[in-house]
């Protein structure tokens, strides 16, 4: 089936090839054949069942990029619903390893070796409290759902295919750009603020918010990427590794904040202390620099530069995906 393509055929097409990418990987691949198993980490196959979730939640991430792009169009209910449909689907397949883990981790390469032990010290907590994260023959056939459903919501588009081009852009791309150069701002300012007053630093509430709304930008530029200029891909290289920084800032704060709950003796959280800022003072600092190279321009040059890339791709038209055979069949049973 073929129709005249405008910008928001071309989101429906990218997402139903995501889609459509995680549900053969959940029938062919080895989620398939171990979805029975009582823990990911027991399995031989662990680290091709950990590319799968991983390659699944990278994709439910653009989905709720795409779903933030034409928010503004479709309305609260069914935008609320794909959210909470696509945050049940990352809390099925986010990693095993905690965020506090994982700022853990990154003190162990900084740290001399007195911090290291202490860093060594505050693991062996959290390894006690931490858990195996279980993918069940329940979770196998939720995700199923789950995603049979996201499939369907973009089948059914025809509401979406209505939305104008400039909507899209303007609404959606425009008003994450803004809101990601916003929240970016004031949480430099509220950095530089705890440092000077030696105060507590940005909350954790307030990491995410960023975080989410510089990864929207990102996704938007990946979805534009064939046609991207020259400057839009510099944006988007800056972009990935600010996400990144975040990503890692959020999993050094919320070790922060566990540590504090720790019994451990003074000179050991005083020594977690001081490895801790030595970190932050270093993410702050390539936070920053990354920020110039991202959000350099105003919302206004953005919103221009993704009008630019909209009409480079040369929407002419589109086939509309069938949901495979297979996949049709194993969702009947």
């Amino acid at each position: 089936m073929k129709n005249r393509m405008q910008f928001s055929d071309y989101i429906v097409s990218y997402a139903l090839q995501m889609l459509n990418g995680c549900l053969l990987r959940l029938h062919d691949g080895p989620l398939s054949m171990h979805s029975a198993t009582a823990a990911v980490r027991d399995d031989p196959s662990e680290v091709e069942i950990g590319k799968d979730l991983k390659l699944i939640a990278g994709n439910a991430e653009k989905l709720l990029s795409l779903w933030q792009l034409v928010q503004w169009s479709v309305g609260k209910l069914q935008y609320r619903q794909a959210q909470k449909r696509l945050q049940e689907i990352l809390g099925l397949v986010a990693p095993a390893a905690q965020l506090e883990s994982r700022g853990a981790a990154q003190l162990l390469q900084i740290g001399d070796e007195k911090a290291c032990r202490a860093v060594a010290k505050a693991m062996q907590v959290l390894a006690v409290g931490e858990t195996q994260r279980r993918f069940s023959r329940g979770s196998y056939d939720r995700l199923n759902s789950l995603l049979q459903e996201e499939s369907a919501s973009w089948r059914d588009y025809t509401a979406l295919r209505q939305i104008p081009d400039a909507q899209i852009i303007d609404h959606g791309a425009g008003r994450a750009y803004a809101r990601g150069q916003s929240l970016l701002a004031a949480l430099a300012v509220a950095a530089t603020g705890a440092a000077e007053r030696g105060g507590r630093p940005p909350g954790l509430k307030r990491l995410r918010r960023a975080q989410r709304w510089v990864r929207h930008t990102l996704n938007h530029l990946e979805l534009l990427r064939p046609a991207l200029s020259e400057s839009g891909k510099a944006r988007r290289w800056h972009l990935e590794r600010l996400s990144l920084k975040l990503d890692a800032q959020l999993e050094l704060e919320c070790f922060s904040r566990a540590v504090e709950a720790m019994s451990l003796k003074v000179k050991t959280q005083k020594r977690l202390a001081d490895v801790v800022e030595q970190r932050r003072k270093r993410i702050n600092k390539q936070r920053h620099k990354l920020c110039l190279g991202a959000y350099a321009s105003t919302a206004e040059t953005f919103v221009a530069e993704v009008e630019s890339a909209v009409a480079e791709l040369g929407l002419q038209t589109i086939t509309l995906l069938q949901t495979p055979t297979k996949i049709k069949e194993l969702s009947a049973d």
